[in-house]
């Protein structure tokens, strides 16, 4: 620490003023406390000599650039510390929502709160309050987010044009039972922890009927691509037992013993049964 120390005496204590022995400053020299026994380490920069004054456990005030001379205590305290660094807004909602989503989806609407999510997100309450004021508008963001991201997910499987019919519902089959099955996503916890709160809360229902109204769409298109000869009325009725068949398969494979231990001996069954639903004739 001394050789560092006689690398950058122009930067600290000038070497005619011991350091203080018990680590106060002499009256006569202030800056004594940030002698040869401070923990000072060089900025990562090679071409800034300076030293970082939040190195200094007891330091609260910038040094002087080497190629400056030394400056007094009193024109230090002048000088403004550097910035903290923020997070860009559009990657810090994202990760404060995924932690969110994980955070309702394992312990529900009782073990969300602000604080715990912060926590979880690496980040100051103060910080997650600038972006999300409330606990509300947190909880909204984050079901009306998980809610996104799926019903996108699942537009790109039944939507996907370069694909058969056939080929679309099969894929949007093996998706589900992939999701629903694994104990490692929150898709169904979070599913299940939603339709909850939605018997409490007037706002959460209003979301998750305009959702279901999304998916009613998708299922009753893929429908009249199956089968078109089917009115518009009959596409929508057969896409509505499609629909109501696959959120039971939420709950049957999340919540079963039978779709737990046998998740895949009923996927093909599945997929029969959608395909005669929607190929029968009016």
């Amino acid at each position: 620490m001394q050789a560092f120390a006689a690398d950058h005496r122009d930067i600290m204590t000038p070497p005619m003023t011991p350091p203080c022995e018990s680590g106060r400053a002499r009256p006569q020299d202030k800056r004594c406390r940030h002698g040869a026994d401070s923990h000072a380490r060089p900025r990562e920069n090679a071409g800034d000599t300076r030293v970082a004054y939040h190195d200094f456990p007891y330091f609260d005030r910038p040094m002087s650039d080497a190629s400056s001379p030394a400056k007094t205590p009193t024109a230090a305290k002048k000088r403004a510390p550097a910035p903290k660094r923020r997070g860009n807004r559009t990657t810090r909602i994202p990760e404060i929502l995924d932690c969110a989503i994980r955070v309702f989806a394992t312990s529900g609407d009782a073990g969300f709160t602000q604080r715990r999510i912060a926590a979880e997100a690496g980040i100051n309450l103060g910080t997650l309050q600038h972006y999300f004021d409330s606990r509300e508008a947190l909880l909204r963001a984050t079901i009306e987010e998980s809610s996104r991201r799926y019903l996108e997910q699942s537009r790109a499987l039944v939507g996907n044009l370069d694909h058969s019919p056939e080929a679309r519902l099969s894929a949007f089959i093996d998706n589900t039972f992939a999701t629903f099955s694994d104990p490692a996503t929150f898709v169904s916890p979070f599913a299940l922890e939603t339709w909850a709160l939605a018997e409490r809360h007037d706002w959460v229902r209003e979301l998750m009927e305009r959702n279901s109204e999304s998916y009613l769409a998708l299922f009753s298109d893929l429908v009249g691509h199956l089968n078109p000869k089917l009115t518009v009325e009959q596409t929508r009725i057969r896409g509505a037992i499609i629909y109501a068949h696959w959120e039971g398969l939420l709950v049957f494979l999340r919540r079963s013993r039978f779709g737990r231990a046998q998740p895949l001996a009923i996927k093909e069954s599945v997929k029969a049964i959608w395909l005669a639903n929607a190929r029968e004739k009016p």
